[in-house]
C-alpha cells in the first residue's frame, strides 16, 4: 500500500457487464459503424479514469467451432456460440474501455484459435485483459493498471465452464473456479494485495434470468473480501442483481447485459462506478440503462430505480438518488 501521507487525485473506476460484439450486433456495427454499439453511452464510460467489461465472444474469422458445445445443444437452444471480427477490438478503447475479462462461457466458441486471435487483437489495441491465457499460469496472472496514484489490479473468474474451455498447463484457456471459494482463490487475492492498492475480482456465474444471486455467491463474495479484496464484479445471468456493502467494500452480484443482443428487446442494465479519494473509498454510485435492441442507452427511468432498489434490499443497501443516478449510503 503507498504511504498514507501520501495524498492522491480522485479515482473513478466503471464497470459494466457482458459485452457482445457479436451475433446481431456485428451486423449492425459493420451497416452502422463503430460508434454505433456504445453511442448512448459513451459520455458515461468517459467519465472515468479506468473502464472494465466482460467480452462475451471470441474476436476471430476462425471457423471451426468449439466441441464443448454439440449440435444437438445449439439447435435446441440449449447453448449459443458466437464471434465477432478481430478489427472489432478496435471499439473498444474508443468507446473508452481499458480493461475486459474473458474468463466466460462464451471465449472459447471457437477453440484455443479464437482465444489466441481475441487476445492478439485486444493487445494491438493497448486493452489489457484477464481470466484466460496461452496456459493455466498466464490464465490465472492478475492484470495491474496504475492510474493517479492508484494501482488497480484486477483477477478474472469463470464458474460457468463448458467443455474443453479450462486451460491446462501447456493449452490456452480460461481461468474456471468451482462453485465455491477455493484456497487459490484466497492465494491468488492476497498475493496481488501486496501489488496493487485496490484489487478487482470479477467472476463470471450465476443462473441466467435470475434477479437474486444463489445462496453460495454470498458466500463466496463475502470470502473474496475477507482475503482483501475490495470490489467484486459479477456477470452472466442477463439480469442485473443487487448491490451489497460487506465490510466497506463493494459486491455487485451482477451488473448484467451491457452490449447484447438477446431474445427480449429491452432489458435493465446498469453501469457501476466506484470512486476513491486519497486511497480511501468516496462514492459509489448506479448509473441505470437500458439495454435497448442491444445497445446501452443510460436512462433515469423510474421502472430502474425500483427494480435496482428492489434487489438491492435484501442485503439492507439504501440509495440516494438525483436526477442522473443513485448513491449508495456508505456506512
Amino acid at each position: 500500500m503507498i504511504a498514507s501521507n501520501v495524498r492522491a487525485e480522485k479515482l473513478k473506476l466503471v464497470f459494466t457487464g457482458d459485452n457482445l460484439l457479436g451475433a446481431r450486433m456485428a451486423g449492425y456495427i459493420a451497416k452502422n459503424g463503430y460508434d454505433f454499439p456504445y453511442e448512448f453511452a459513451s459520455l458515461t464510460l468517459q467519465d472515468s479514469d479506468i473502464s472494465f467489461g466482460n467480452l462475451e465472444c471470441p474476436l476471430t474469422e476462425y471457423p471451426h467451432a468449439t466441441l464443448g458445445k454439440s449440435a444437438a445443444s445449439l439447435r435446441a437452444g440449449r447453448n449459443f456460440i458466437f464471434k465477432a471480427p478481430p478489427k472489432y477490438a478496435e471499439i473498444l478503447p474508443n468507446a473508452r474501455f481499458d480493461i475486459m475479462t474473458l474468463a466466460n462461457n462464451h471465449m472459447m466458441d471457437y477453440r484455443a484459435q479464437g482465444l489466441l486471435d481475441t487476445m492478439a487483437a485486444l493487445k494491438a489495441h493497448k486493452i489489457l485483459y484477464v481470466g484466460a491465457g496461452k496456459n493455466a499460469a498466464e490464465a490465472a496472472a492478475p492484470a495491474i493498471i496504475t492510474e493517479k496514484g492508484y494501482r488497480v489490479g484486477y483477477l478474472g473468474y469463470t464458474m460457468v465452464v463448458p467443455g474443453y474451455s479450462k486451460a491446462g498447463i501447456n493449452s490456452p484457456g480460461l481461468n474456471t473456479a468451482m462453485k465455491g471459494f477455493s484456497p487459490e482463490m484466497a492465494d491468488a487475492i492476497k498475493s496481488l494485495k501486496t501489488k496493487a492498492d485496490i484489487v478487482v475480482v470479477t467472476l463470471h456465474w450465476g443462473t441466467e434470468c435470475m434477479y437474486y444471486p444463489n445462496a453460495y455467491h454470498k458466500v463466496v463474495a463475502h470470502k473474496l473480501i475477507d482475503a482483501g479484496a475490495d470490489i467484486v464484479i459479477g456477470h452472466h445471468p442477463h439480469r442485473i442483481q443487487g448491490i451489497e456493502i460487506y465490510k466497506g467494500k463493494v459486491i455487485a452480484y451482477s451488473l448484467g447485459n451491457f452490449l447484447f443482443t438477446g431474445k427480449s428487446s429491452i432489458i435493465e442494465s446498469m453501469i457501476l462506478r466506484v470512486v476513491y479519494e486519497d486511497y480511501k473509498l468516496n462514492k459509489i454510485e448506479i448509473i441505470p440503462a437500458w439495454d435497448k435492441n442491444g445497445r446501452p442507452i443510460p436512462e433515469y427511468d423510474p421502472r430502474l430505480i425500483n427494480r435496482i432498489t428492489s434487489i438491492s434490499k435484501g442485503f439492507g443497501t439504501k440509495f440516494d438518488s438525483n436526477k442522473y443516478s443513485l448513491t449508495v449510503k456508505l456506512p
